[in-house]
């Protein structure tokens, strides 16, 4: 579950404006600050509809630069589910009150459609918001990490990734602060009483190499051995593969009192295999869970997480671009997550 409350809007926006011509966000955009093609009657229908509704353009958006589109577009790698659904719906709504349309395109978690993807958006956007796709790193595959990276350093436009980055110089960041999330969640299992904690990961996205770094470093702090053998990775991003790789480490260390999930996958998967084991959460084990799983939550066990603020993540993202396109550094802004302590994790027997 995420942090996701929005003030009410005060004014009509783009959106609005759009629905009440019957046209796109693009074409709105374009004829009110007539640029590129719009057809006269078009253009005089959005107007007119904007007059009507009593819009009135942010002035933010006139500090762009001379010649610029007046549309951005975010590459992502789905938009099926949060929290990079809601991160970016946040972000359209910032950049309407701006009077800027957003282009949203998807990779479909695929790295090749990914570099496609951003060759396409090169030159028609005046800055790009970018979450990177896991495939990247769960295919091996160096060279289109190597392009990938490549390809945003030469957009020639401003960059901010959002939720999970790739290390390019010139880019913003905006995301949650992981490795503090983390931390938190593994000092308060260890004040619970819990020792041997275990930890499903997956492919080493920013997002992920954090989180286990934050985990190490409570470990460590309480004077606790890190056990490689208590770290298991999901093969893929599927609850098949979250139960396989949950069987393997309950298996493999059945000395585990408590389990971390990274996402969504990881932890369905380890109910299930909990269930297979005959093992009870959080009698025989204890699981907390980087954001809530609404359907564990509602059958089995109201689960324990890390609720990222996806909000302030949207927000703080909108307002870095627009920083950037008015010639701002760029900037890596952390936000801080929250742990939602219910019924999934106990103190050890």
């Amino acid at each position: 579950m995420y942090t996701n409350r929005r003030s009410p809007r005060r004014h009509p926006s783009l959106k609005d404006v759009a629905l009440a011509a019957r046209v796109s966000h693009a074409t709105v955009s374009r004829a009110l600050r007539n640029v590129g093609r719009v057809a006269p009657q078009t253009r005089a229908a959005v107007l007119a509809a904007a007059d009507r509704l009593g819009y009135t353009p942010n002035l933010i958006a006139r500090g762009l630069k001379n010649g610029a589109t007046g549309m951005l577009s975010a590459l992502v790698p789905g938009l099926s589910g949060p929290p990079v659904s809601d991160m970016m719906s946040v972000v359209n709504e910032e950049l309407e009150r701006a009077g800027i349309a957003l282009q949203i395109h998807t990779s479909s978690e695929d790295a090749e459609r990914q570099l496609e993807k951003l060759r396409l958006i090169r030159g028609s956007s005046d800055g790009v918001f970018f979450v990177p796709t896991s495939d990247l790193l769960v295919r091996g595959r160096d060279d289109l990490v190597q392009a990938t990276t490549r390809q945003v350093q030469e957009m020639g436009v401003p960059v901010v990734f959002v939720d999970r980055y790739l290390e390019v110089p010139g880019a913003g960041v905006v995301c949650t602060d992981n490795e503090t999330a983390a931390y938190e969640v593994a000092m308060y299992l260890i004040s619970l009483g819990h020792r041997s904690i275990g930890y499903l990961t997956g492919p080493a996205v920013s997002s992920v190499r954090e989180r286990l770094q934050g985990f190490r470093r409570a470990m460590a702090e309480a004077g606790l051995a890190y056990d490689e053998s208590h770290l298991e990775s999901l093969v893929a991003d599927s609850y098949e593969a979250g139960a396989e790789a949950a069987l393997r480490l309950l298996r493999r260390a059945q000395a585990i009192t408590a389990l971390v999930t990274y996402n969504h996958n990881a932890t369905v998967g380890t109910v299930v295999a909990a269930r297979r084991l005959g093992l009870e959460i959080p009698g025989d084990l204890s699981l907390v869970a980087f954001d809530d799983v609404r359907e564990v939550s509602a059958i089995q066990v109201p689960l324990t997480y890390v609720e990222q603020d996806v909000v302030s993540i949207g927000r703080h993202a909108a307002q870095l671009m627009l920083d950037m396109l008015r010639g701002g550094p760029p900037r890596q802004i952390r936000v801080q997550a929250r742990l939602v302590v219910r019924q999934s994790a106990a103190a050890v027997r």
